[in-house]
């Protein structure tokens, strides 16, 4: 069995205490003078939001888009907490943005925090069909725990439905690890904890405990348990540290999917010996996006670890991209960097100084100009002044009206001073780019996938661009149409593509015919298939998109344009019993040879971690009465 690699440190078992597993928190209505102005904030930075109560500490420490309520509109979370001088975090809470109302729900979340507080998992926990938010924070020190609360946003109602610590036999239960397993493979997710079991003395570790835990009556109690004499904490020596392999180390917060990116040595405290420098993060997904990027030192001399607890860094390609002296302090410092993604993306970077007690950020994701984190293409290290102490220079493209047009670039100088980092600088060059311009005719050469799209009577932005097309007929008129995908490309979201939408050309007329497709969002879309689907010999359009993780399911739009007109027959999810089904894979198969297509659909079946695989189920989707159903599904055991 494959079990979650974390800290080999021992859990204190049970001691009583009470606490109230549900609570209510009414939601904080929209102003009706004007919409919720969304959040600008970057995480790590201060928080506000229209309707939400903060202070001068409260940083956004993460956020994400998720359609909580399955209603086809995504929902915009974000975690918040007051931030204090352990470098934890207090009065943590949660905020929903609802999608659909705009309105500002407050999970009125009491009396949590931690360190690694993090949004954990999105899933439906009390088979309500809409999805719940699992948060969770570390309580520290070797003895630690991880702590949860999960919250339900059904009907703009935020309920707590875990509002306190777990309880076995009526006594607090603590867990080092808390997971959200699916068992039954039903779209209902239960937790999982491992902690360890004593002798007559803490030290003394007998064998170790998991323990399952399902939402029933209320509350989550207990619905199976298991007791092992085998290690799941159990990692391995420094020496056997491989890149791109999981990474544990004594002291260090780790999960399942943590793995080490990088390792150097270098003297990076000024005491003449070598130390260990390991830049970790979790397993990145098919895309090459790495999230909760972290450095950790091993003092070559004490063999202290030093663990810099950096939240919320994620992205491509990470890497230690500079060791060396930026303060002044003789001492050589670490910067590593992780870019967003896409052609116009940024570079983030961390500077961190290991020459104290403690680790000292230099330079935390951007450089402050004018009071506001600047974006840039990318950061580099360069001496100036040729004395050994480096400076930092940020390079950024100078856009247009549209990102297609490039005016120039910027390059700022920063050194650091006064306990950062400064701009000293900034030089302009003038670049000869031409604007754009949109198409004169409707015909799919008039477009060209990668760039900007615009089409009078189709609502577009700035970073609207085509994804994909196809020239065939799928109006049913005997002549081939434009069919076009497009969606909003943002640099600063990596490869994520938002809003995507499918736009067809009648061949014949050259009317524009929109399919309106809304809060459609995922990693490399696609026209997957052009063909019959619902057995009325005209060709409909299905359209899929990636979600992204190492378990991320393909959502899919199935579209009828006959007659001209627009229907929809899948709407990003099927639904199985009343309940959203995710797959990994959907194709489109005409499996009775009859002309019409199903889709093959497949997923993981997993068992009491995401990382135990027990199988794998195949199931052939048939449109029929107005909806997508199963038609048959096989599951092959894995060996």
């Amino acid at each position: 069995m494959k079990i979650k690699k974390t800290l080999s440190v021992a859990l204190c078992v049970a001691a009583v205490a009470s606490f109230s597993s549900q609570a209510m928190a009414n939601p904080v209505a929209t102003p009706a003078s004007s919409a919720v102005t969304p959040s600008t904030n970057q995480v790590g930075q201060k928080f506000t939001l229209t309707g939400v109560q903060t202070k001068a500490n409260t940083v956004l420490l993460g956020t994400r888009a998720v359609d909580l309520e399955l209603d086809g509109v995504k929902d915009t979370l974000y975690l918040i907490g007051d931030a204090n001088s352990f470098g934890d975090f207090d009065n943590v809470n949660l905020i929903v943005v609802n999608g659909k109302t705009n309105k500002v729900l407050n999970a009125g979340i009491k009396d949590f925090g931690g360190s690694n507080v993090k949004i954990s998992y999105v899933s439906d926990f009390n088979n309500d069909h809409a999805l719940d938010v699992m948060i969770t924070a570390y309580s520290g020190g070797n003895k630690g725990s991880t702590n949860a609360r999960i919250v339900s946003f059904k009907n703009e109602k935020p309920s707590i439905i875990l509002g306190g610590d777990l309880k076995i036999k009526g006594e607090r239960a603590l867990f080092r690890t808390l997971e959200a397993v699916d068992m039954e493979n039903d779209g209902v997710s239960e937790l999982f904890g491992i902690r360890s079991i004593h002798g007559k003395t803490t030290s003394e570790v007998t064998g170790y405990e998991k323990v399952w835990f399902a939402f029933k009556d209320g509350e989550f109690k207990v619905s199976k348990t298991e007791i092992t004499k085998e290690d799941p904490f159990k990692q391995p020596a420094l020496g056997e540290l491989t890149i791109g392999q999981p990474f544990a180390l004594q002291g260090v917060k780790t999960t399942d999917k943590t793995v080490l990116i990088r390792k150097q040595v270098n003297d990076v405290n000024k005491d003449g010996a070598q130390d260990k420098i390991y830049l970790i993060g979790d397993k990145a997904d098919e895309l090459g996006y790495v999230s909760n990027v972290n450095l950790v030192v091993v003092d070559g001399k004490t063999n202290v670890v030093k663990d810099a607890k950096i939240n919320g860094f994620d992205g491509y390609k990470p890497e230690i991209k500079w060791i060396g002296d930026f303060n002044g302090d003789k001492a050589n410092d670490v910067m590593f960097t992780a870019f967003s993604g896409g052609n116009n993306g940024t570079t983030d970077a961390y500077i961190l100084s290991f020459a104290g007690d403690k680790v000292q950020p230099l330079l935390s994701v951007k450089p402050v100009v004018d009071g506001k984190p600047a974006f840039f293409n990318t950061l580099e290290q360069v001496d100036l002044n040729k004395d050994g102490v480096y400076d930092l220079v940020g390079t950024r493209k100078i856009r247009g009206d549209a990102e297609a047009i490039i005016l120039g670039e910027e390059k700022t100088t920063f050194t650091f001073k006064d306990g950062a980092f400064k701009v000293v600088g900034t030089e302009t060059t003038k670049g000869d780019s031409k604007p754009v311009t949109t198409p004169a005719t409707n015909t799919t050469s008039d477009f060209t996938v990668g760039k900007r799209f615009e089409l009078k009577g189709i609502p577009t932005t700035a970073k609207t661009i085509l994804l994909a097309k196809q020239k065939v007929d799928v109006t049913g008129n005997g002549v081939a149409d434009n069919v076009l995908l497009i969606g909003n490309k943002d640099a600063a979201n990596g490869g994520l593509i938002t809003d995507i939408n499918i736009v067809v050309i009648e061949g014949k007329t050259k009317k524009v015919i929109n399919s309106n497709i809304k809060g459609f969002t995922g990693y490399q879309p696609k026209i997957n298939f052009v063909g019959d689907f619902n057995g009325d010999k005209s060709k409909d359009v299905m359209i899929t998109v990636y979600s992204g993780g190492n378990n991320g399911s393909t959502n899919a739009y199935v579209v009828s344009f006959k007659d001209s007109g627009v229907k929809v027959l899948l709407n990003e999810y099927v639904k199985v019993n009343g309940k959203r089904s995710l797959y990994n894979s959907m194709k489109a198969t005409d499996v009775d040879k009859n002309g019409v297509y199903e889709i093959v659909a497949t997923k993981t079946i997993h068992g009491e971690a995401t990382s135990v695989i027990k199988g794998e189920e195949t199931a052939v989707l048939a449109y029929k009465n107005g909806a997508f159903q199963v038609k048959s599904a096989t599951v092959k055991k894995s060996k």
